[in-house]
């Protein structure tokens, strides 16, 4: 007789109960005649399938499911990848290999061909806690003390202390986090002596904002001297980019207004004071904080 087992997966239907009343006699006749045909040659030897694959692990021990255990009603897993199926129909269709007709969670019929291979993967499917207290508490103590040193720095009243790269004075902390911090919104005239670390302070209190999302947008006007300085200690010792505004800048911006683009902008206050058309579109977008550096220079109008 010829082997033509091989065949019998092309004559199934998925929306078919072999044993449902349904099911065409024809098929059902041709099915019945593929049971009893001869297996089909092995050539791969059992022992060599069971070391390609990992043998699923239940309750502590490597469970294997024979092909010959399978039964309709079961519920099995490894059929699918992460779901359980429930088996409808099996098919013996020769030594070593079955036809397996299941139902998804979702209904949909579907089928596969099994071999022995298959068996180190399909186990029937238990149903257990979604949660259980049989774990190391050792280890979940340990695992949650992990988590908390890393959401410390969420807690941290003094961040922008902790995450730069600077040692303030104890003036420059009590300036910024006992005057400037509490009052929202703030304006302040930080009047300390040349030397006394203005700029780090102002540095303190622009990352300090950035960290608790109070700031966003944040413009610096300086000298034309300082600036280069202002950007350099703002990124070296703050890990903040600010963009220094230019001619090239406002010819390389996409919408022709680089305050608008860029939400840290360094400023030069003369190039700043003489153009009306520049403080237009300065003002245009809005700004959570400005810094006016060497504000006695300043005139109010």
């Amino acid at each position: 007789m010829k082997w033509r087992c091989g065949t019998a997966k092309r004559i199934f239907r998925h929306d078919l109960n072999y044993n449902s009343r349904d099911f065409p006699a024809a098929r059902r006749k041709e099915m019945d005649h593929l049971r009893q045909c001869p297996a089909a040659p092995n050539h791969s030897s059992t022992k060599e399938a069971e070391g390609t694959r990992s043998p699923l692990m239940r309750n502590g021990a490597a469970t294997r499911m024979k092909l010959e255990e399978l039964a309709p009603g079961q519920s099995l897993s490894g059929i699918e990848p992460i779901e359980v199926v429930s088996a409808v129909a099996i098919v013996p269709l020769a030594e070593g290999s079955v036809q397996l007709i299941y139902r998804t969670p979702d209904g949909v019929m579907k089928e596969r061909l099994l071999g022995r291979a298959d068996e180190a993967t399909i186990a029937t499917a238990s149903v257990e806690r979604p949660f259980s207290f049989d774990g190391d508490g050792a280890a979940f103590q340990l695992s949650c003390e992990a988590k908390r040193i890393d959401l410390a720095f969420l807690f941290d009243p003094m961040m922008a202390v902790h995450s730069s790269n600077v040692e303030p004075l104890p003036h420059q902390i009590t300036a910024v986090y006992e005057s400037l911090l509490p009052r929202q919104p703030l304006r302040f005239v930080l009047a300390d002596d040349p030397g006394a670390g203005k700029t780090i302070m102002a540095g303190l209190y622009i990352r300090e904002l950035i960290m608790r999302a109070d700031s966003y947008r944040i413009l610096v006007v300086a000298p034309g001297s300082l600036v280069e300085q202002w950007r350099d200690e703002l990124f070296e010792k703050f890990g903040l980019e600010f963009h220094v505004y230019s001619t090239l800048l406002e010819q390389t911006s996409p919408s022709g207004n680089p305050f608008d683009d860029y939400a840290r902008l360094i400023v030069r206050l003369d190039q700043l004071s003489r153009n009306e058309e520049l403080q237009d579109k300065l003002c245009a977008p809005g700004w959570d904080l400005a810094v006016f550096d060497e504000a006695h220079k300043l005139s109010a109008h």
